[in-house]
């Protein structure tokens, strides 16, 4: 069921498979492909077309055509964004991958009217890079969507501590350092990961074999709200740590949830979530938060859960994000 707020929203999307059905909940889409594009902006007449950094788009239609690619067709998404403007749809980019993927996707991105980053400290560099006027740059941080992570139905957890996630030996050392750490600090009490590129043979996104763990297959986005309410508490692994606006989707989806989550150091979980979150930056401290989770929650704990979650869902969701959306666009 649509929020009552959006339902008569209608949105042209490019986006990857977690975006488009969070979105969903909120408001009617309708998934852009290099084939349908025209059929979609002339006859279902959207209120504005929603390009975010995808990988690979509805059913992999844009796999490598967003990023920048030297194999690719760069004119697809041109035709796709000239096209809308050309309707008099206007036109959204939203890099989630800031800043680590600034260069791979800023050609792209100023094709654009509209321009959101996850990453307040890029704000800068875009309007340095912006060819034409007039366009708009803003932030536009990751959010939860309520239909799928909340605190309910409360169930009995397994004991284990749990990842949702990926592995990757051969980029981010910095977040590979802390990785092996938090691991290393969790296995003694019960690891469980689900690995989000357990698809993907390359040694490289395989786990060293000093680590003990129970590897599981990659699961749905969907399937995360439930998964994070299963399990005695959770790990975080950031990529970005200089930012304060820039977080992992897995940190707010496990607050949402009301489960303790350990975490990696960053500027935005200093920022917006340190009441609610245990950062750790050595193994010492990890295994002394593991230590303490281990043990069944207790009164102030089951407090400070719920006041994360209603914080979560009070101020980070699509609801709150389309409205920032529609702020600028109108």
């Amino acid at each position: 069921m649509k929020n009552k707020k959006f339902k008569k929203l209608k949105i042209a999307l490019i986006a990857d498979e977690i975006t488009a059905p969070c979105l969903s909940y909120e408001c009617c889409v309708a998934q852009v492909t290099p084939q349908n594009y025209r059929l979609v902006f002339r006859w279902w007449k959207p209120d504005f077309l929603l390009v975010e950094s995808a990988w690979n788009g509805y059913k992999r239609k844009w796999r490598k055509q967003i990023v920048k690619n030297p194999a690719a067709d760069e004119n697809k998404l041109r035709q796709v964004v000239e096209y809308a403007q050309f309707c008099g749809i206007p036109t959204v980019f939203w890099n989630k991958e800031d800043g680590v993927h600034f260069e791979d996707f800023i050609d792209k991105a100023l094709l654009f009217e509209h321009i959101f980053t996850t990453d307040v400290n890029m704000i800068a560099e875009y309007k340095r890079r912006i060819r034409h006027q007039p366009v708009t740059v803003n932030l536009l941080m990751f959010a939860v969507q309520p239909a799928i992570h909340n605190p309910y139905p409360v169930a009995e957890r397994f004991k284990q501590f749990c990842f949702v996630g990926s592995y990757t030996k051969n980029r981010h050392p910095e977040r590979l350092k802390y990785q092996n750490l938090l691991f290393a600090a969790a296995q003694d009490f019960g690891l469980i990961i689900y690995d989000r590129n357990s698809y993907i043979k390359s040694d490289n996104y395989r786990l060293p074999a000093h680590i003990k763990a129970t590897v599981k297959k990659r699961i749905s986005h969907a399937k995360t709200g439930k998964i994070f309410k299963k399990y005695q508490a959770y790990l975080n692994i950031n990529t970005v740590m200089n930012s304060p606006t820039m977080f992992s989707r897995r940190l707010i989806e496990t607050l949402a949830c009301a489960s303790p989550i350990v975490s990696s150091p960053a500027l935005a979980i200093e920022h917006y979530f340190k009441d609610y979150v245990y950062t750790v930056n050595t193994l010492e401290e990890a295994q002394e938060a593991f230590f303490k989770l281990s043990k069944p929650y207790d009164p102030k704990l089951c407090e400070q859960l719920m006041a994360g979650s209603q914080y979560i869902l009070s101020q980070h969701t699509y609801e709150q994000r389309l409205e920032q959306m529609l702020d600028v666009i109108k």
